[in-house]
């Protein structure tokens, strides 16, 4: 153990499971972010045209979450937007029950369409980064040999 001031001072490197709470909460910080931006947008198309298959605007920041984040986001986010859709969307307003079974299938439909989405969108996008090659780094001369 180093206990000089400047050992004090040195930083051990982050604790890889703290990393990874951290980029839980951020994903789920920008999934929040991504559904309540696409629900405002559907508010102000159903007050200019009236309700009409808003839900599936849902989609987006579902396939957006899916391109950037992987698989479980996508279908974390999915979910949140079947809850979103459910609470903001169908009678009665601000509640989770539906009245209407018409859109309690509605939902049901789009619930599947968007996990079966989601998992489609980050299948293709990780395809997409696994064929990407690695970048590439300068070659770096060994140490400790001097040239002729």
């Amino acid at each position: 153990m180093n206990l000089s001031p400047r050992g004090w001072l040195r930083r051990s490197p982050p604790d890889p499971k703290w990393l990874l709470g951290v980029r839980s909460v951020y994903i789920g910080l920008v999934s929040l972010v991504l559904i309540a931006l696409a629900t405002l947008v559907i508010a102000v198309i159903e007050i200019e045209s009236g309700p009409r298959h808003l839900v599936f605007g849902y989609l987006v920041p579902t396939a957006f979450i899916a391109i950037r984040y992987g698989r479980i986001a996508a279908l974390l986010s999915s979910l949140g937007c079947v809850l979103a859709a459910a609470y903001f969307l169908y009678a009665p307003r601000f509640s989770i029950y539906i009245a209407d079974v018409r859109h309690a299938a509605e939902l049901l439909l789009f619930a599947l369409l968007a996990f079966i989405a989601s998992q489609v969108i980050a299948g293709i996008a990780e395809d997409d980064r696994a064929r990407k090659p690695p970048p590439s780094r300068p070659l770096q001369e060994p140490t400790g040999f001097t040239s002729p």
